[in-house]
């Protein structure tokens, strides 16, 4: 991601520290790369480029490149298709709860603010 391009959470152009300086957004090692298209790379079904969520093809390998833009319907079935492959960690869950404690909290300061 550079500077000028669109925050993924709320559109809003991203800073020259690839923070969005409107809801915080950083970006991360994780979401790199640009949807190629706005549409979802498992269905087909045209998608708003900010509602695509970027993550690996292959549930068993989180790293496998290239990364594949889903709708969040599709993303849902490729998280479940991952949790099937093995338990979590206490101490993973302990982390992952903490980062949609706050992914919740982002959400719910973006939707309820007025545009």
């Amino acid at each position: 991601m550079s500077v000028g391009e669109e925050c993924p959470e709320c559109g809003h152009p991203l800073g020259i520290d690839n923070t969005c300086r409107v809801c915080n957004w950083k970006a991360s090692s994780i979401l790199t790369e640009r949807p190629s298209s706005n549409a979802c790379a498992d269905c087909q079904t045209p998608t708003r480029v900010p509602q695509l969520t970027i993550a690996s093809p292959d549930p068993a390998n989180d790293d496998a490149l290239p990364r594949r833009s889903r709708c969040a319907s599709c993303h849902l079935a490729y998280l479940k298709r991952r949790a099937a492959l093995g338990p979590i960690s206490p101490a993973d869950f302990v982390k992952y709860k903490a980062q949609l404690e706050m992914a919740y909290q982002r959400a719910g300061v973006k939707w309820a603010s007025v545009r």
